[in-house]
């Protein structure tokens, strides 16, 4: 057995958002995050669980559907552009390999791992990288149907969130 450690963890990149924030809100997080189109995309479901999709299947529904897009809430998403996460473990105890493995068995190919109940990041199947692509086309493509907003993600659930992690 190995167990699951935090340096797992952060190779794993991924974006945090919630199912009431939408594709726009997602676009700002790519910019002020400087994130790339390999990088996950985990929805945090209002109902429970988690839905991901790379970055890259996001900006791909943008090229498809256009500028009604980006009003569109990440909960709209789900079964669509975002998988179901099907395996969420707690990361005490966890063998990191038996966990890839578990996730590779899934649809999502990803694993959502808690610390005490509280999201504390991914574990992806394997592979990090898509298609050789390593910017973020989101951007630049919602660019060219909306200004971007400079202001921060302020849905309620992540004021909710923000509020209870200084506590």
């Amino acid at each position: 057995m190995r167990p699951l450690t935090d340096k797992d963890l952060d190779r794993n990149r991924h974006l945090f958002m919630f199912d009431d924030e939408t594709v726009m809100d997602l676009v700002r997080a790519v910019r002020d995050e400087d994130a790339q189109d390999w990088w996950h995309l985990v929805v945090d479901l209002e109902e429970g669980g988690y839905a991901v999709a790379r970055v890259s299947d996001v900006t791909a529904a943008l090229n498809e559907q256009g500028e009604d897009l980006l009003g569109t809430r990440l909960a709209e998403l789900v079964g669509v552009v975002l998988k179901p996460v099907e395996t969420t473990v707690e990361m005490a105890g966890t063998d990191y390999r038996a966990l890839r493995d578990e996730a590779y068995q899934t649809k999502s190919k990803v694993a959502v791992v808690l610390q005490d109940g509280a999201y504390r990041g991914i574990v992806t199947a394997g592979g990090s990288r898509s298609g050789g692509a390593f910017d973020a086309g989101l951007v630049a493509m919602a660019g060219q149907y909306a200004e971007i907003p400079e202001e921060g993600l302020l849905s309620p659930r992540r004021k909710k969130h923000k509020s209870k992690q200084k506590k």
